[in-house]
C-alpha cells in the first residue's frame, strides 16, 4: 500500500460532513439571526474585558497599576482604577459564564442553534462547565505554579537586588538547577494539560448530556466513549478544529489590522480618529469570534456523537431531554 493512501486512511471520513454541516449550523443559527448573534457578541465582550483586566494586573504587578495611556485619561480616574479592574473583571466573568451556558446548549446537540434567552438557566449552566473545566486545569496549573511561577518569582527578587547593587550576575549552580526545574515544570505542566485538555471536551459534553457533574470525571468512562470514536479518528479530528480555529482567527487578525493601520496612517490627518479604529476593531473581533465559538461547540458535539453507540451512556437529564424536542 502507497504512504499516499496509507494517509487517506487515516483521515476521518466523515470529516468533510461534520465540518459543512458544522458552517450550516452556524450560517442558519447565528449569521441569518441578527439578534441571536447581537446577543452572544455582548456576551462575548467578556473575554475582552477579562483580559483587560488581567493585562492591567500585570502591568501594576510591575510598572503600577495604569488602564491605558497616560496622557489620555483623565487623572481624576486613577486613584481609582484598581476598582475600575476588579469591576471589569467581575462583569468580564459574568458575561463569560453566561456564554458557556450558551455552549452547554450546543453541548446538548440542540439543532438548529437555539436563541439566546433564560439568562438564569445559561448561568446555572455555564457556572457548572466553568468549574468542570477549572477542575481539569488544577493539577496542571498547580504544578506550574510550583515549579515554573514560584522559582521564577524569587529569581527576579534576586536579579532586581543584584541590579540595585550593581554586582554581577554569577551562573550558580543553583541558578541552573533552578532553570532546570523550571523547564522541566513546564514541560510536565503543558505536557499534563494537553492530556486532560484532551479528555475534557467529552467530559464537558457528557455533563451537558447527562446533566450529571460526577459524568463528567468518570474517567474510564470518558476513555471508553474516546475509544468508542476511535482514537485516531479523535485526535485528527481535533487537530483539525485547532487548525480551523488557529485559521479563522487568523483571518480576524488581518481584517482588524487593516483598522489599525488606517488609524495609525489617518491620525495625523483626523486627530483622535485612532481611538475610533480601535473601538471598531474590539467590535470586529467580538462579533466574529462568537462565531468561531459556536462553531467549535457545535463540531465537539457532533464529533461526541460519531462514535459507533457501543457505550452505553448515562441516562439523559429531563431537561437535557427537555432541550432536545
Amino acid at each position: 500500500m502507497s504512504s499516499k493512501s496509507q494517509i487517506v486512511l487515516l483521515i476521518p471520513m466523515d470529516t468533510s460532513e461534520r465540518i459543512s454541516s458544522t458552517f450550516q449550523y452556524v450560517i442558519e443559527g447565528v449569521i441569518r439571526q441578527p439578534g441571536t448573534w447581537i446577543l452572544l457578541s455582548i456576551l462575548g465582550i467578556g473575554n475582552f474585558l477579562i483580559d483587560v483586566g488581567q493585562k492591567s494586573l500585570v502591568h501594576k504587578y510591575f510598572h503600577g497599576l495604569q488602564l491605558g495611556d497616560p496622557v489620555s485619561l483623565p487623572q481624576s480616574i486613577y486613584p481609582y482604577s484598581l476598582y475600575v479592574v476588579i469591576i471589569l473583571i467581575a462583569v468580564g466573568v459574568l458575561l463569560m459564564i453566561l456564554q458557556s451556558g450558551y455552549v452547554a446548549r450546543i453541548y446538548r446537540g440542540i439543532s438548529p442553534a437555539p436563541p439566546v434567552r433564560d439568562m438564569k438557566t445559561l448561568f446555572r449552566d455555564g457556572f457548572i462547565l466553568s468549574v468542570i473545566g477549572l477542575g481539569y486545569s488544577v493539577i496542571p496549573v498547580l504544578i506550574g505554579v510550583l515549579t515554573v511561577l514560584l522559582p521564577l518569582q524569587q529569581k527576579i527578587e534576586d536579579f532586581r537586588q543584584i541590579s540595585s547593587t550593581s554586582q554581577p550576575l554569577v551562573i550558580s549552580p543553583e541558578l541552573l538547577q533552578t532553570i532546570g526545574i523550571v523547564i522541566g515544570g513546564f514541560v510536565l505542566s503543558m505536557l499534563l494539560y494537553i492530556i486532560l485538555c484532551t479528555i475534557s471536551f467529552i467530559g464537558l459534553i457528557r455533563f451537558c448530556r447527562t446533566g450529571s457533574v460526577r459524568s463528567a470525571f468518570e474517567i474510564s468512562a470518558l476513555l471508553a466513549k474516546i475509544g468508542d470514536i476511535g482514537w485516531v479518528r479523535y485526535l485528527l479530528s481535533l487537530l483539525l478544529l485547532l487548525f480551523l480555529t488557529a485559521l479563522f482567527s487568523g483571518g480576524i487578525y488581518l481584517i482588524t489590522l487593516v483598522f489599525v493601520i488606517f488609524g495609525i496612517i489617518a491620525e495625523a490627518i483626523i486627530p483622535g480618529i485612532n481611538v475610533i479604529m480601535t473601538v471598531i476593531r474590539i467590535l470586529v473581533c467580538v462579533f466574529l469570534d462568537v462565531l468561531i465559538v459556536v462553531f467549535n461547540a457545535r463540531y465537539l458535539s457532533l464529533l461526541y456523537d460519531a462514535g459507533t453507540e457501543s457505550v452505553q451512556e448515562p441516562a439523559i437529564s429531563s431537561e437535557a431531554q427537555e432541550f432536545r424536542s
